[in-house]
């Protein structure tokens, strides 16, 4: 299952904790304001979307309301 054409982060192979890997997103992006950042690997999001409605319906319809170009 494949959701976009960039390359994923963190890679299919990563061996970091789920926890680790939001320490070191919210230390990179030091939000201003209260955000939920959650950072799965290709392999979980397919195993939440196969899993969750909730998770399948957010993947499906969802959007993207900000993306920094390149």
């Amino acid at each position: 299952m494949q959701f976009d054409e960039r390359p994923p982060y963190p890679p299919a192979n990563c061996a970091k904790r789920f926890l680790d890997r939001l320490g070191e997103i919210y230390s990179a992006i030091q939000p201003r304001m209260a955000v939920d950042v959650l950072v799965y690997t290709p392999d979980e999001l397919e195993r939440l979307v196969e899993n969750s409605s909730f998770v399948r319906q957010a993947v499906l319809r969802g959007r993207v309301v900000y993306e920094k170009g390149p």
